[in-house]
């Protein structure tokens, strides 16, 4: 009897042990996830917060010796920081709501971002409109000082510049900018001192527009140039011809109508500027320009994205000496 007990027993031990041998050497199948890691973490919670509730982080588990296996440079999985990292997850414990809603959250198909940045690209050419142009000009400059008086003209033959304007996604917001170089033919004077060299004027704005109603624009910002003068204290005491060389920052207020004349898109701008620094290479004690710009621009569509522009300024502007300019000039430009 004694024997027959311990042949059972030693069966039923035999049994479990098989059965237990069998369970581990279970082939086990996995997810195996490109994982980025955000913020500092562990690896327990990174699965802890995969896993079903009732399963517990061990250790032992083969995901868990699998993930560490294929991710040999990382040292402490207590403390993983920002990386990237490859996460084995067992299919059999894995709570796939919370995988998938961590899925949606974590990680993008690459080529969704790839079509949202060229979506995000194409909305920002498409709302950038960008314009050259070429335009000619007649100057008449009124300088004088004490008891001198210089009249002259600086005529360019040609000026050059770009145009830019961006509408943002904000409703009847946008801004504009534009630059130009110009040319400047030798200027006659008043004087029997012939024609005179002078050197180019630049220069730039940028704008806030709000539109309001009507075909109505509302605009403000900064203008910038750099326009030659007479040296008068120079022609005055050494009868020699020296032009000094300013700049002037301006704020500018403005207001811009668009309308159409015989079915061409017709534009016009006034605006209203006035100094707020300025400088100067004159050796006068009194050698800031400041004062008051006003300009009048229009510009009419005249075939496809070809247009004609026309401009008239106007300085008053008082510093180093009093000066009058007035300038008017017409040309044309191409949108793109």
């Amino acid at each position: 009897m004694k024997k027959i007990i311990c042949f059972l027993l030693i069966f039923i031990f035999q049994l479990n042990t098989s059965a237990l041998s069998s369970a581990e050497n279970q082939e086990v199948k996995f997810f195996k996830i490109k994982l980025v890691v955000k913020k500092q973490t562990s690896l327990k919670a990174i699965y802890s917060r995969l896993l079903y509730e009732e399963v517990e982080y061990s250790e032992t588990y083969k995901m868990v010796r699998a993930t560490k296996k294929f991710n040999p440079d990382i040292e402490d999985w207590n403390n993983l920081m920002p990386q990237k990292i490859l996460l084995y997850i067992d299919t059999s414990k894995v709570d796939i709501n919370k995988l998938y809603k961590a899925r949606k959250v974590s990680t993008t198909n690459k080529s969704d971002i790839y079509k949202k940045s060229s979506s995000s690209s194409e909305s920002v050419l498409k709302n950038l409109k960008t314009s050259v142009f070429y335009m000619a000009s007649f100057g008449n400059f009124d300088q004088s000082k004490n008891n001198s008086k210089v009249v002259f003209k600086q005529n360019s033959s040609f000026t050059l510049g770009l145009s830019l304007s961006y509408k943002p996604n904000i409703k009847d917001v946008s801004f504009s900018s534009s630059l130009y170089y110009s040319y400047l033919d030798t200027a006659s004077t008043n004087l029997d001192f012939g024609d005179i060299q002078v050197d180019a004027e630049i220069g730039g704005n940028f704008y806030g527009n709000y539109d309001i109603k009507n075909n109505i624009t509302l605009y403000s910002g900064l203008d910038y140039e750099r326009f030659n003068t007479f040296n008068i204290d120079e022609l005055v005491t050494n009868s020699e011809i020296a032009f000094d060389k300013n700049s002037v920052i301006y704020f500018t207020l403005g207001i811009q109508k668009n309308f159409n004349v015989y079915r061409k898109n017709v534009l016009l701008k006034i605006s209203y500027s006035y100094s707020m620094f300025s400088s100067s290479s004159s050796s006068s004690e009194d050698y800031e320009f400041s004062g008051s710009k006003l300009m009048v621009y229009s510009a009419m569509n005249i075939y496809n994205k070809f247009f004609m522009h026309a401009l008239f300024k106007m300085h008053n502007m008082t510093g180093p000496s009093d000066l009058v300019v007035n300038r008017f000039g017409l040309g044309v430009g191409y949108s793109f």
